[in-house]
C-alpha cells in the first residue's frame, strides 16, 4: 500500500495464497487381450504427478461380454498415492471353447477425490481365439420301400454364427431318379 491520502499506512505489504485447485486429471486405457489371457491388468493413470493421494471408485460393465461366462466383473476403489502416476485394476478373463465375435467389457471411472476424471471408461476388447465348430453327417440306411429320410448335420460345437453347409448326392450303387430324387 502507498499514497494514502486522509490516512497513515500502518502495514505496506499483504499476503494473498492462492490455492491451486486444478489438480491432475485421471484416465484409464483401452486394451485389446485374448481369451486365454487369464488376470489382464487396466492402467489408470494421472497427468500430472500430485501431492495428495488420489481414490477413484471403478465398476465393470458388460458391452457385448457378459459377467460371470467371459469374465469376472470387479469394483472397488484405487489409490494413487502422492507422488505416483499409474495404478492398476485386475480383471479375469474366462476362457470359452465358444466361437463367438470379438467381445467387450467396460470398466468406469467414478467419485475422483483430489483429481478430475477426464476419461471415465476403458474398454477391454477380447480376442476370440475359438475355432470354427465342424460339420458331420450321420450315414443313414434304409430300405426300398420309399418314403423320405432325413440326413441329420451336426455341430461338435456351438457357434455364434450362422452355420451353413452344402451337401451333394453321389451315385455309389445307386441311380438317381430311379434309386431316388433329391
Amino acid at each position: 500500500l502507498s499514497s494514502a491520502v486522509n490516512a497513515t499506512i500502518d502495514v505496506g505489504t499483504a499476503t494473498l495464497t492462492i490455492t491451486d485447485d486444478d489438480g491432475p486429471t485421471i484416465s484409464i486405457t483401452d486394451i485389446e487381450v485374448g481369451e486365454e489371457d487369464g488376470d489382464i491388468e487396466m492402467t489408470v493413470s494421472l497427468s500430472d504427478v500430485s501431492f495428495q493421494d488420489i481414490t477413484v471408485d471403478y465398476i465393470s460393465s458388460d458391452g457385448t461380454a457378459m459377467s460371470s461366462s467371459d469374465y469376472s466383473a470387479v469394483s472397488g476403489t484405487i489409490t494413487l498415492l502422492a507422488g505416483h502416476e499409474t495404478q492398476k485394476i485386475t480383471v479375469s478373463i474366462l476362457d470359452d471353447l465358444f466361437d463367438d465375435l470379438n467381445e467387450t467389457i467396460g470398466i468406469t471411472l467414478y467419485n475422483a477425490i483430489n483429481a478430475t476424471i477426464e476419461d471415465d471408461i476403458g474398454i477391454i476388447t477380447i480376442i476370440d481365439d475359438d475355432l470354427p465348430p465342424t460339420v458331420y453327417s450321420e450315414s443313414m440306411t434304409t430300405d426300398e420301400s420309399g418314403g423320405e429320410i432325413a440326413i441329420n448335420v451336426s455341430l461338435d460345437l456351438a457357434s455364434d454364427f450362422e452355420i451353413s453347409v452344402d451337401y451333394l448326392f453321389t451315385d455309389i450303387t445307386t441311380t438317381t431318379g430311379e434309386d431316388y430324387t433329391d
